[in-house]
C-alpha cells in the first residue's frame, strides 16, 4: 500500500511517523469456502519512506493485480516496524501502534506499507490453532493468509533539537511603571521576532496588554510564546480601624480583600478575615502589589464591672417614701423597671421591682418587693357604742388595716352566755340579743389573723342606750 506525501520531508529535520495495525482473525459470516483456520498474525509489517515509488516491472499480474512478493529482495529496512522480537499479535479487538522518530535524509515524499522482506523470513500464528508457519505456500493444502487492517497513518513534523523557546511568565503591571519581557533558547543560533519586529531576546514594555515572540528554529518550524501582562489597578480598599475597646470575651473581627496581601505587625495573613482578641498596638498591612497601606489601632478592654451586693426588700406596715439603699455607681447606668433614673431612689408604692445597674459590657439585675407583708396591724377596738340609730357608733366596729386571713368576733353576757358571734370582718353586733335591744357591760372575745399574723384581745363593752 502507498501513497504520496503532499510535501517531501525536509533535510535534517525530526518526524514523528507510524500507524495503527490489527490482523483479520475470522471469515467473513456465511462463507462456505473458507474457514477460521486459514487466518494468522505475521510478524512483518513496516513503513517506508523513499524518494522515489518502490516498485519492480513484474510488480502485478497479467490481470492487473498485485504481487505477493513485490518488494522481495531490493534490500529495504523499513524505518518503522512491527517488534518481530515481541511475538506474534494475537489481540482480536485493540488496534497496536508501531511507530518512531525519524531524522529525514531529505525529498522523500512517497510512504509504502507493506512486508519488504523475503518470505522464507516472514512467519505467522494461526489464530484458530495457534500453529506456526513460514515461507511461502506452495499449494491450497498448506495456503495461510495474514490480513492486516491499517488505521490513522501519520507524519507529524517535529521541532529541531533544542528548540525550546523560554519566555516571561504571565505578569502585572503597576500604572506608571515599566516591564522587561525577555525570550531565551538553548541553540544559539536560533533567533527571535517580538511582535513589534524587534528581534532582541528582550522587550520593555509600560501598557498591559498581550505579548507575543516567535523562536525561529529551522525545519519550517516556528515556535510561539504569549505573554499576557496585566494592568493593575490603583489600591482603593480602605480599612479604617480606629482605637478601640471591647468587653472580655468579645473579639475585633474585619473581613479582609481576598485578592490583596495582607500583614498584621509584619507577620503575613493567609485568613479570610483578622480576628484579634487581645488587647495590644497593631499596624495591618495591605498591598495590591503595587501599592501598599496601612492602619494603625490600639485594642484595649474594659474592665470587669463590679456590682455592689444589695438587699433591696423592704416592709412598710405605713405606706410612706422608701428610698433604696443603693451606693454611689457613678460608671453604671441606674434602670428601674427599665426605665431610666437617677441617684437617689425613692419609692411610693407598694409593688414588686426590678433594678438594673448596667455598665458597657454587663447589666446586673435585683429583683426586689416593696409592701408590708408580715406587718402587725394596730387595730382600735372601742370600749362602748350606742346603737340608737342616729347612725354614729350604733355597732360595736372596728377597722381592721391589712390582708384578713380569718376572723372570729364572740359576745357573753355577765353570766357567760354567748349573745352574739360573727366570722365576718364586715359583720358586726348591733346591740341586741335575740333581736331585743339590750344595754349593759357585756364580754368580747376576738381572734384575728392579718397580714400572716394571728391575734387575740379580750375585753368588755358597754352598751348605752339613752
Amino acid at each position: 500500500m502507498q501513497t504520496h506525501l503532499k510535501e517531501p520531508l525536509e533535510s535534517s529535520c525530526p518526524y514523528y511517523t507510524g500507524f495503527y495495525y490489527i490482523f483479520r482473525w475470522t471469515a467473513f459470516t456465511g462463507d462456505p469456502f473458507v474457514d477460521d483456520s486459514i487466518y494468522y498474525a505475521a510478524n512483518r509489517l513496516g513503513l517506508h519512506l523513499s524518494t522515489s515509488r518502490i516498485r519492480e516491472l513484474g510488480d502485478t499480474t497479467a490481470n492487473g493485480n498485485a504481487q505477493i512478493f513485490a518488494f522481495n529482495n531490493q534490500g529495504i529496512v523499513p524505518q518503522v516496524a512491527i517488534p518481530v522480537t515481541g511475538g506474534f499479535y494475537m489481540d482480536t479487538t485493540q488496534y497496536a501502534l508501531a511507530a518512531d522518530t525519524l531524522i529525514a535524509q531529505g525529498g522523500e515524499e512517497f510512504l509504502t506499507i507493506g512486508n519488504f522482506y523475503a518470505m522464507n523470513q516472514t512467519f505467522a500464528r494461526s489464530f484458530a490453532t495457534g500453529a506456526i508457519k513460514t515461507g511461502t505456500s506452495p499449494g491450497l493444502a498448506n495456503h495461510w493468509s495474514s490480513w492486516a487492517y491499517v488505521d490513522d497513518v501519520f507524519v507529524i513534523p517535529l521541532p529541531p533539537p533544542d528548540s525550546m523557546l523560554q519566555g516571561t511568565k504571565d505578569t502585572s503591571l503597576c500604572l506608571g511603571e515599566s516591564l522587561t519581557l525577555s525570550a531565551s533558547s538553548p541553540n544559539p543560533s536560533y533567533s527571535f521576532v517580538w511582535d513589534n519586529g524587534d528581534t532582541s531576546a528582550t522587550r520593555t514594555v509600560n501598557q498591559p496588554g498581550t505579548y507575543w515572540v516567535k523562536l525561529l528554529c529551522g525545519c519550517t518550524k516556528t515556535l510561539v510564546d504569549t505573554i499576557v501582562v496585566e494592568g493593575i489597578a490603583p489600591l482603593t480598599t480602605q480599612h479604617n480601624l480606629s482605637d478601640t475597646t471591647l468587653c472580655t470575651g468579645e473579639t475585633l473581627i474585619e473581613v479582609l480583600d481576598p485578592s490583596l496581601a495582607y500583614w498584621l505587625n509584619g507577620v503575613p495573613l493567609n485568613t479570610a478575615s483578622l480576628s484579634i482578641g487581645q488587647a495590644g498596638n497593631y499596624t495591618l498591612q495591605w498591598t495590591n502589589g503595587c501599592d501598599t497601606l496601612e492602619s494603625n489601632f490600639t485594642l484595649d478592654y474594659f474592665p470587669p464591672s463590679v456590682f455592689p451586693a444589695l438587699s433591696l426588700d423592704s416592709i412598710q406596715c405605713e405606706l410612706s417614701s422608701y428610698t433604696l439603699p443603693i451606693p454611689p455607681v457613678d460608671s453604671l447606668t441606674v434602670l428601674l423597671n427599665n426605665q431610666l433614673r437617677a441617684l437617689p431612689l425613692t419609692l411610693s408604692e407598694y409593688g414588686e421591682y426590678t433594678l438594673s445597674l448596667a455598665s458597657v459590657c454587663d447589666t446586673m439585675r435585683y429583683a426586689f418587693s416593696y409592701n408590708q407583708d408580715n406587718c402587725l396591724p394596730e387595730i382600735f377596738i372601742p370600749n362602748a357604742f350606742t346603737p340608737n340609730g342616729d347612725g354614729l357608733n350604733d355597732f360595736f366596729a372596728f377597722e381592721i388595716p391589712g390582708n384578713v386571713e380569718s376572723y372570729e368576733l364572740v359576745i357573753f353576757s355577765r353570766w357567760g352566755q354567748q349573745v352574739f358571734r360573727s366570722q365576718h370582718e364586715t359583720v358586726f353586733w348591733n346591740g341586741e340579743v335575740n333581736g331585743q335591744p339590750v344595754s349593759g357591760i357585756f364580754t368580747y372575745f376576738f381572734r384575728v389573723s392579718v397580714n400572716g399574723h394571728e391575734q387575740e384581745y379580750r375585753g368588755t363593752v358597754k352598751v348605752v342606750r339613752y
